[in-house]
């Protein structure tokens, strides 16, 4: 993956409070991308593919993604700009910056408050902000809370919240982003929410067998529920469907008792600490699947945005359950 800092390992330096121009050229961000129609070759003929354009890198001519005619790319000299005020609104500073998949997507964390909810165990406020160049997602700010002892990134979207504000790639896009304000406004108010439940989290005592059965609950195996009169229905675990469930409970189970941080008073034995090692374990033991890919590349796709996002996303509703 090519971008500066893109560790989970808290110790490597950062972008903090450096100019914008300088984290994107570190970031390799500082190139512009071009939407041109879509070809293919019958025989010894090239004929164009109706409503279908390719966009692809200018300075490599690298091809990045096929899209639509309603496509519009948001180039990464805008994406500088938006950050430039997201930064002024948040009282932040870009912390890392990167892209992967050549520069299909592009992505930016940006660092804001830093506070305790149990003392002694700070954690801080991020906003990860994507782009993409090849249809998969839309312009996406997403709010993150960080565990600084781990470096655990929790992924806190619940019902009624705004942990993700989406922008869709259209031409209207520009005008949706210089309503920023209001999107802060209710980011920021999401942040101060969520930093009010790992509290309440914090507080909630837990058995061992009750840490048990909500880990059994969220790495759930493979089910087989009988319908009367029909085939039966295959259920998996909606978080993670590939999760291997004797594994992955024996070393959350392990992790809640000896992960990194686990000896701050008041983090074990509470819903907190249980969600603390769901999240130890996502981010820094989870096997991944890398194939062609770069096994850090891979990772941080899995954990930011992919199956360990919504892993992470789903042991939160629990712990808002239990």
């Amino acid at each position: 993956m090519r971008a500066y800092s893109t560790q989970l390992d808290h110790n490597l330096s950062h972008f903090d409070n450096q100019p914008l121009a300088e984290v994107m050229e570190t970031a390799g961000l500082n190139f512009t991308v071009k939407k041109e129609p879509c070809y293919q070759l019958i025989g010894d003929d090239i004929h164009p593919i109706p409503n279908k354009f390719v966009i692809s890198r200018v300075d490599n001519n690298t091809p990045l993604g096929i899209v639509g005619p309603a496509y519009v790319p948001y180039q990464n000299n805008e994406l500088a700009s938006f950050l430039k005020t997201f930064q002024d609104l948040t009282g932040g500073s870009v912390e890392r910056a990167g892209f992967m998949n050549n520069g299909a997507c592009v992505w930016a964390m940006v660092k804001s408050e830093t506070h305790e909810v149990i003392h002694g165990d700070p954690s801080e406020d991020l906003f990860l902000v994507r782009n993409t160049f090849d249809g998969s997602s839309s312009l996406d700010i997403g709010f993150i809370n960080r565990r600084v002892v781990c470096n655990n990134m929790i992924h806190a979207a619940y019902r009624g919240s705004d942990s993700h504000f989406n922008i869709q790639h259209t031409r209207n896009m520009r005008l949706i982003v210089r309503g920023i304000e209001t999107v802060m406004i209710k980011q920021k108010t999401h942040a101060e929410n969520t930093r009010g439940l790992l509290g309440e989290f914090a507080q909630k005592r837990i058995t061992h067998q009750g840490i048990l059965a909500l880990t059994e609950r969220l790495i759930a195996p493979k089910k087989t529920v009988p319908l009367s009169g029909s085939k039966d229905v295959i259920l998996f675990n909606p978080a993670q469907p590939e999760e291997k469930g004797p594994k992955a409970i024996s070393k959350i189970m392990e992790l809640v008792e000896t992960g990194l941080g686990t000896d701050i008073p008041g983090v074990r034995g509470s819903v907190y600490g249980w969600l603390q090692a769901v999240t130890e374990y996502v981010d820094h033991h989870r096997p991944i699947r890398s194939k062609d890919k770069d096994e850090e590349e891979a990772r941080f796709n899995v954990i930011m945005f992919g199956a360990g996002a919504r892993l992470k996303t789903e042991a939160f509703r629990l712990a808002m359950a239990a």
